[in-house]
């Protein structure tokens, strides 16, 4: 059984990369022709001397990786920071959770791939920080201010 989960997993590894050359050099779109092929994309990954400046040989590379979790981690810190402090006192004040529960119910129905648009043109002009808007907030602010206020299983009564 893993060794057939395994030649599927490369399977589907093998048919994107085949989709993907495919699109590349024979759909007639310009979208598509502006693309590297896939055989292009490894080939400069892998170069000591990259055409577009940033390889694994690169020290930009590991920079850009290490800026991304910087990012990403500030952003699941403040979410948390924020998001657990709230549920509390949700959870221990009915009025304040009437309140808070009535403004986070206006933001609870937008899925956080929706915020990304937004958050990127507010990025582009200058409005907003990287760290504070990124799409990792969105997404784990709700449960780490649900959590405390919702306990599933708890034997603690909510405020409601």
């Amino acid at each position: 059984m893993r060794k057939r989960r395994f030649w599927m997993m490369w399977v589907g590894y093998l048919g994107a990369a085949a989709l993907w050359y495919g699109s590349v050099k024979w759909l007639p779109l310009d979208s598509f022709r502006r693309l590297p092929d896939p055989i292009t994309v490894i080939a400069e990954w892998l170069s000591p001397n990259p055409t577009f400046g940033v390889s694994a040989f690169t020290h930009p590379y590991y920079m850009h990786i290490l800026y991304s979790t910087y990012r990403a981690t500030a952003a699941f810190l403040l979410a948390v920071l924020l998001g657990v402090p709230l549920g509390i006192c949700m959870g221990w004040s009915k009025s304040f959770h009437g309140y808070a529960s009535a403004l986070l119910g206006l933001l609870r129905p937008i899925p956080p791939l929706a915020w990304v648009p937004q958050l990127a043109s507010g990025q582009a002009a200058g409005t907003c920080s990287s760290t504070s808007s990124s799409p990792v907030l969105c997404p784990a602010f709700s449960p780490g201010c649900r959590s405390p206020w919702e306990p599933r299983g708890s034997r603690w009564p909510r405020a409601r």
